[in-house]
């Protein structure tokens, strides 16, 4: 989507790439569609083609994959020149070649709330303006990821049965991967299947985040005019 501000200062939205778009309308379609995308923005089903059905919660994960993206490297170009060389960074385990291993990546940053600040949101930008931003992303994890209104088996990204939960799984290591994929295999509580399940309320959820974000920055930037 792109956005644009009219004369009046009113922001419209254009929807775009309608050549990958499909009606689905009424219709018993696949849940394995076909995979496309940039990998750093796609989400875990996506990149890892699992059998979980679709729904708006891989965009929203693709949103919040966008905009970590864009704390950590900058938004604009004076920003850029800012940020450390991506591969000092756990993000650049989002690029890569291999689907499977930065969907493996992305479940190890994302399994918890304290992995995700310390690898990723740790990350983001000392700069003006990228504080508001940070809390945003972490806003949107937790009511994605660990949403205290739901049961325990829809948060995190890996499936387990929780009395089997173990941080050790999650060091450092060429191991990680696999490991992952063996606890996965173990356990049939897969948070992501679960989530599909009530999606349409997470998204809810994900998007009164995003509303009350827009009220406060709107909020600041009329504080800001005020006092020039």
């Amino acid at each position: 989507m792109l956005f644009t501000k009219l004369p009046d200062n009113t922001v419209r939205g254009v929807l775009i790439d309608f050549d990958c778009a499909k009606d689905i309308t009424d219709s018993d379609f696949s849940t394995r569609p076909e995979r496309t995308g940039t990998y750093p923005y796609m989400s875990i089903n996506n990149l890892a083609n699992s059998d979980v059905k679709r729904t708006q919660l891989d965009d929203w994960e693709s949103l919040i994959y966008v905009l970590c993206w864009l704390g950590t490297t900058g938004i604009n170009l004076n920003d850029e020149k800012q940020f450390y060389p991506n591969d000092q960074l756990p993000i650049s385990d989002w690029q890569g070649s291999d689907p499977k291993r930065v969907a493996r990546a992305k479940r190890h940053h994302l399994q918890t709330w304290s992995g995700f600040v310390g690898d990723i949101l740790n990350g983001f930008l000392k700069l003006p303006g990228y504080s508001q931003l940070k809390r945003l992303v972490g806003n949107l994890y937790t009511h994605l990821f660990s949403n205290r209104k739901y049961p325990a088996a829809l948060h995190g990204t890996i499936a387990r049965d929780e009395s089997q939960f173990d941080e050790e799984w999650f060091s450092e290591g060429d191991d990680s991967g696999s490991e992952i994929e063996a606890q996965q295999t173990a356990s049939n509580k897969d948070p992501f299947e679960q989530r599909a399940k009530c999606a349409a309320d997470i998204a809810n959820d994900l998007l009164e985040v995003i509303l009350t974000a827009r009220t406060k920055a709107l909020e600041r930037l009329r504080s800001q005019r005020q006092d020039k």
